[in-house]
């Protein structure tokens, strides 16, 4: 008889649980988060590393793109098991070790924040038990709905909790629209501080030389420019980019210079004494800013010329009061305004009728 009540209490036990299931989709992302992040910072460190002197940018975007890739590897084995049976919620590792085991009756409160980005939506549920508390996220469980209101049934709604949380989010988003807001200022303010002037002649270094390639390279947002390596210097490319670029003839460029024909450019003379003729020891950001690109003022052959300095200080001065800066530069402001609202509105007193 006793086992006999036992089994139906099993039964029971096992028709009333509840068993979370993993977001496939949710799992595959991470998965190619982790592959694909790592694959992009072990090609952005070696290539940065390839350089007579490692490469600052590169560096930092490489570790930037390996941190991203330990924290896909960490949500992966992170990622909580949960079952919910008549008395108990258990969650476990993917490894199958158990993190948690929590009586259903010390569940006293929960809340539900609802998140959103530009692509995507969910929303992050928080079970309050004894003086600790439990995260889960509708996004990592195809479930969710159904762990949500097993977990939640009888329990109150913390709404002061949710209301600490949106004060909470207004004052770090507050300070990051404020650290945003001035760089901007400072970069867009500064950005041109000497570009009314012109780059003289003297200033300049005429570089004659052999073409080894020409290339036209477009960056992932669109922007252009031309990569010029010569025979004479293997380890530099000689570019045209941005003003620079702009300036240029550069489909007159490309339809008749070809490899092993000789070219003249004029690149700054301080460039010239630091990296081709080494005659002036390379400051740190020498070394580690694109230490392998030099950049072009004057391009021509027997034949044409493709960029002329005098139409590049022209384009230079033009762009040194362009309207597009000016209007960052109040985008900026705008930012830093709205930083300090959020501030503002984060200090304001929590209240039940405080939105």
């Amino acid at each position: 008889m006793t086992r006999e009540i036992k089994n139906k209490d099993r039964k029971l036990r096992k028709s009333n649980m509840i068993k979370s299931k993993p977001n496939i989709g949710s799992i595959i992302i991470l998965l190619i988060g982790c592959i694909g992040m790592s694959v992009l910072s072990y090609k952005l460190v070696s290539t940065s590393l390839s350089a007579d002197y490692p490469q600052l940018t590169g560096l930092i975007l490489g570790a930037f793109f390996g941190l991203f890739a330990i924290l896909c590897i960490i949500a992966l084995l992170s990622y909580d098991l949960i079952t919910i049976d008549k008395e108990y919620v258990t969650i476990k590792s993917v490894l199958g070790f158990q993190k948690k085991k929590i009586h259903l009756r010390n569940i006293r409160a929960y809340n539900e924040i609802k998140k959103r980005t530009k692509h995507t939506s969910w929303t992050d549920l928080t079970i309050f038990y004894d003086d600790k508390k439990l995260k889960i996220t509708s996004s990592m469980f195809s479930n969710y709905s159904e762990v949500k209101s097993r977990l939640t049934r009888g329990k109150r709604r913390d709404v002061i909790s949710v209301k600490h949380w949106h004060r909470r989010s207004d004052l770090y988003y507050g300070i990051g629209f404020i650290a945003l807001g001035l760089l901007m200022f400072v970069f867009f303010t500064n950005i041109y501080p000497n570009k009314n002037e012109n780059i003289l002649e003297h200033e300049l270094s005429i570089i004659q030389g052999t073409v080894d390639h020409v290339t036209l390279d477009r960056s992932a947002k669109g922007k252009r420019s031309v990569r010029l390596g010569l025979k004479q210097h293997p380890k530099f490319i000689f570019s045209l980019s941005g003003i620079n670029f702009d300036a240029s003839e550069v489909e007159k460029l490309l339809a008749e210079v070809k490899q092993n024909d000789k070219i003249e450019l004029k690149i700054l003379s301080e460039v010239n004494e630091k990296k081709l003729l080494k005659t002036t020891a390379l400051s740190f950001w020498d070394k580690t800013i694109n230490y392998k690109t030099i950049d072009i003022y004057d391009l021509r052959d027997h034949k044409n010329t493709y960029l002329d300095i005098n139409h590049y200080n022209k384009l230079r001065r033009q762009n040194a009061s362009s309207w597009a800066r000016n209007i960052l530069i109040v985008v900026s402001f705008l930012i830093l305004t709205y930083g300090l609202y959020l501030l503002l509105k984060a200090k304001r007193p929590i209240t039940m009728n405080n939105e």
